[in-house]
C-alpha cells in the first residue's frame, strides 16, 4: 500500500469566504512523505487577518490534512471559523459541501 500526503483544505464555505478577500501569502506546509503545501493568509475585516492552518490530520494511508481559517485581530486575541466538524454519519471520509468528516 502507498503511503501519501493528502491537502483536504479548506470547506467550501470556507473557500468561498476567502475567494473575494485580498491573499497576502501563502505559508508551506511540509507534509509527512516529502509534498510541500501551501496555506493561504487573507486579509479580514476591521484589521483582521485569516490564516488557513491544519485544523486535524488523520491517518487514511498517510495524513489527511483538514485546514480551517484562524482569525487574528493583532491583539492576541483569535477564533478558529469554518472549522471541520467529525460527524460519524457521511458515507465517505469526508464532504466538501457539509464540511462534515469521518476518517
Amino acid at each position: 500500500m502507498s503511503r501519501t500526503d493528502q491537502y483536504i483544505g479548506l470547506t467550501r464555505a470556507a473557500e468561498s469566504y476567502v475567494s473575494e478577500r485580498e491573499r497576502l501569502a501563502t505559508t508551506p506546509l511540509e507534509g509527512a512523505f516529502g509534498n510541500s503545501f501551501d496555506l493561504g493568509t487573507w486579509a479580514g475585516d476591521n484589521g483582521s487577518v485569516l490564516k488557513e492552518v491544519v485544523q486535524a490530520a488523520p491517518w487514511s494511508s498517510g495524513p489527511m490534512y483538514f485546514t480551517c481559517l484562524k482569525m487574528d485581530w493583532g491583539n492576541g486575541s483569535f477564533a478558529k471559523i469554518f472549522c471541520w466538524v467529525l460527524d460519524p454519519t457521511i458515507k465517505s471520509e469526508f464532504d466538501y459541501e457539509r464540511g462534515h468528516y469521518w476518517v
